[in-house]
């Protein structure tokens, strides 16, 4: 409806008012956040500041799309408030709890092109994912630590490795995608990927002078 949208990533966040108080004194004020699912049709108190001190703290009971009014009102319990059934939101907020859905498809030397190339391939989901978030990385081990190969990359598609003499002879891949709110998701290979073939290593021994080959005669 033509409002701003924040997106957070948890349920509970605080949020920055304020109000200008120039009536006359008609005693103490409360603050109350109301918040709506269905557009301003109904409305729920979600939090309330009796304070009057920004900010104030929002905890919502699950991710989704909310819009908000905040009203200012006596500090009495026989008085109603809250918006009217049909007002517009003052500010809509996206929570989104969830990390991005990552699938790392398939990560494999190539059996074609050129040789010692790794095939990465991975999709993602998520409803807000960011374009282009794609982050390749790789480690000795499962855990970390991770040094990235590439980035920006689509939230699906696959990628060519060609990794250089300093990585190691096996590594785990892993693939990050961001969505909009920050939440970042990620896959893991659950085996070591073989990089580069088992090299025959041998050592070099001592030194042995060659005496020059003697003048021939005529």
């Amino acid at each position: 409806r033509g409002r701003p949208l924040d997106l957070v990533r948890s349920r509970r966040f605080e949020w920055d008012y304020e109000f200008n108080n120039d009536r006359p004194a008609i005693g103490p004020l409360r603050v109350e956040l109301w918040s709506t699912r269905d557009g301003g049709v109904t409305w729920q108190k979600t939090a309330v500041d009796n304070d009057t001190a920004s900010p104030i703290s929002v905890e919502v009971p699950e991710s989704g799309l909310y819009g908000f009014r905040l009203e200012i009102v006596p500090d009495r319990d026989d008085l109603p408030s809250g918006p009217r059934s049909g007002e517009t939101p003052e500010a809509w907020v996206g929570v989104d709890d969830a990390p991005p859905e990552v699938i790392l498809v398939n990560a494999q030397p190539t059996t074609s092109g050129e040789s010692g190339g790794i095939l990465i391939t991975w999709s993602s989901k998520d409803p807000l994912l960011v374009p282009r978030s794609a982050r390749l990385l790789f480690s000795p081990r499962s855990d970390g630590p991770w040094a990235t190969i590439v980035e920006s990359q689509e939230t699906q598609g696959e990628y060519r490795w060609q990794p250089d003499r300093s990585v190691p002879a096996t590594v785990f891949m892993r693939v990050e995608v961001s969505d909009a709110a920050g939440n970042i998701g990620h896959a893991v290979t659950e085996k070591e990927i073989v990089v580069t073939a088992s090299r025959v290593v041998g050592k070099l021994r001592a030194v042995k002078s060659i005496a020059p080959a003697a003048n021939a005669g005529p």
